[in-house]
């Protein structure tokens, strides 16, 4: 206890923390302040709905007021989806799972619309010309926007923070590669020290984006790799690191107020990870989904043709690696959309549907129609965004 009204709750990794946050909250305790080393596994920036732009760590207890104080821009309650060693591991912390690791999948779109996208397969997508322009766009935009200027998508950061994150991310699975880690031990020690100047911040960002591309490229695919997924080749940190340079190039843009379009097929690709890694739509084979009768909805990313049949229900299970049981709502991503009837549609761009998922303004509309019950269930799963 630390006083009457209060607790203090510690936790050795990013994953761990986030798990106690979920069960705090389902307690209906008011978390008050979150305290966390820059280079605590799993921090990154989240768009936060209906939640305060600053949160911080002790939790009071059921009555009492608790007092938050500013966190540190470095240090920020903005959650990446687990880039470090013990950030998320297997599963998605928004998606209390992982994906199923099935072999390492492919966008492969067919007749009428169906896509069939799994988390793993080869991808006919270019990541690494994609990982390298939009990482090149992300530092031109920040060049000409001051140190101090606030993300909008990231509450409490400023330009400069924004820098540091993703030079840091991609220093850090470049190191992943090239030192040929495969230990959640190994990756644990993978440490960097951030720049005291815009300019430092600047050489690192160049340094650690051009090796990460050298590394990627000369890594086939299946190489074995550490990574926070179940999904443990150097195809996954490809992926990943693509749609992570894409998502941080939005921010920086919106951070100097400009903005260029995203590539369609790249976004329809987004959303599939979004839904299916992020998510947890792809289930783990330890879990289930009981389905709440008749809770589906269609997903179409208009301009590609692809679309995703969700279903909505209840995940349970239990993590043999840590024992960690889950009974909690959830949803799964079929594997292919062929056209069976949904009870509700969403439906927009690729590229608004890849940022209404990862909570980034959108610039055309989304549409949804179909049983309200079923949008407002799948709204309360998507309410935390991706962490």
């Amino acid at each position: 206890m630390y006083g009457d009204p209060h607790r203090i709750v510690r936790a050795e990794s990013g994953a761990a923390g986030l798990d106690a946050l979920r069960q705090m909250k389902l307690r209906g305790d008011l978390v008050a302040v979150i305290p966390a080393d820059y280079r605590m596994p799993g921090m990154t920036c989240l768009v936060p709905t209906a939640r305060p732009a600053t949160v911080a760590a002790t939790v009071a207890a059921p009555g009492s007021a608790a007092t938050a104080r500013p966190s540190r821009p470095d240090g920020m309650s903005c959650i990446d989806e687990g880039y470090r060693g013990g950030g998320v591991r297997r599963r998605c912390t928004v998606s209390r799972a992982g994906n199923n690791g099935e072999e390492n999948g492919s966008s492969t779109g067919k007749a009428g619309g169906e896509l069939s996208m799994t988390s793993s397969s080869a991808r006919d997508l270019d990541y690494l010309g994609h990982l390298a322009a939009e990482s090149a766009r992300f530092a031109e935009v920040l060049a000409g926007a001051e140190p101090s200027a606030p993300v909008p998508t990231c509450p409490g950061w400023t330009a400069d923070d924004l820098l540091w994150h993703l030079g840091e991310v991609q220093w850090f699975w470049g190191s992943v590669v090239a030192r040929g880690v495969t230990t959640t031990a190994e990756a644990d020690g993978i440490r960097a020290d951030r720049p005291s100047t815009r300019k430092g911040l600047a050489e690192f960002f160049a340094t650690a984006s051009r090796t990460l591309g050298e590394v990627l490229a000369a890594a086939p695919p299946d190489t074995a790799a550490w990574t926070w997924a179940q999904d443990q080749t150097v195809g996954f940190i490809r992926r990943r690191q693509a749609h992570e340079a894409l998502i941080h190039r939005i921010d920086a843009e919106l951070t100097a107020g400009s903005g260029t379009a995203m590539d369609p097929r790249l976004s329809a690709d987004g959303a599939d990870e979004a839904l299916r890694i992020m998510y947890g739509g792809d289930l783990p084979a330890w879990g289930a989904l009981t389905a709440d009768g008749g809770q589906t909805l269609r997903m179409s990313a208009a301009d590609t043709g692809y679309s995703w049949f969700v279903t909505l229900g209840r995940f349970s299970g239990t993590d043999p690696e840590d024992g960690r049981a889950y009974d909690q709502p959830g949803m799964q991503v079929a594997a292919a959309d062929h056209g069976s009837p949904a009870a509700a549609e969403i439906s927009a761009s690729g590229a608004d549907l890849d940022c209404w998922l990862w909570r980034r303004p959108v610039l055309g509309p989304v549409s949804r129609s179909g049983d309200p019950e079923v949008l407002a269930a799948l709204d309360a799963l998507i309410a935390d965004g991706i962490s």
